[in-house]
């Protein structure tokens, strides 16, 4: 089924290639038939499609093969191994996907890396009770944490890092881009946390570096 699915992806991709708007990619595809993509994602995707019936059609048979993929692979996984055959995938530090669910987020993919009892001891230092979502990963002499937190339906996020013996990274930078384009940069300070920064619904990779030392990229998508 995953071989449907790559041939499928690869011929939406081509039709893809003779559209105006360029910015719409197979990634973006994928998660647009399995309704994880944000609000204003999914509306550059279906502008893109209005006028092409044929993409349109090409589309819905790719929802189809999708929706029949047997229950033993869970959604992200799929999603994963069809970028893989398809030579797209990144290896990143994290990959987190995060559905908001009311006042909370269910945690999609990423779970492996998720750490309640650090968000549990967090809170009272942030000083709010609102909920956070601490999310940890060691990378070859560092560990980092990505931080998301809802405050008054708004999200923040922040980053920690420290080296192998828990000591604090001082200068660890954090560049947080969205499709292709860097949106801010934030660096630790002497406690080697960063500062808070407002997000929206969407797609991030997060390239993390300590001096010049370029370590690793967390993906992180919220909708």
């Amino acid at each position: 089924m995953i071989n449907s699915i790559e041939k499928q992806l690869r011929k939406i991709g081509s039709m893809l290639s003779t559209e105006p708007d360029q910015s719409i990619n197979m990634d973006m595809i994928l998660e647009y038939v399995e309704n994880t993509l944000d609000t204003d994602d999914k509306l550059a995707v279906e502008r893109t499609i209005l006028n092409n019936d044929d993409l349109i059609a090409e589309i819905v048979l790719l929802k189809r093969l999708v929706e029949d993929q047997p229950c033993i692979d869970p959604p992200a996984q799929l999603h994963t191994d069809v970028l893989k055959k398809l030579g797209l995938y990144k290896n990143y530090v994290m990959d987190i996907i995060l559905k908001k669910a009311g006042d909370v987020m269910d945690i999609l993919s990423g779970g492996q890396f998720y750490e309640p009892d650090l968000a549990k001891a967090a809170i009272p230092v942030r000083g709010t009770a609102q909920q956070l979502y601490i999310f940890k990963s060691t990378q070859g002499d560092y560990t980092v944490t990505c931080r998301v937190q809802s405050v008054k339906s708004q999200e923040q996020i922040y980053f920690t890092m420290e080296d192998l013996q828990g000591e604090s990274v001082k200068n660890g930078r954090f560049s947080v881009s969205r499709d292709g384009a860097e949106l801010f940069e934030v660096i630790t300070d002497s406690t080697g946390s960063t500062s808070f920064h407002h997000i929206k619904s969407g797609s991030y990779e997060i390239e993390f570096s300590a001096g010049r030392k370029q370590i690793g990229t967390i993906k992180l998508s919220i909708s």
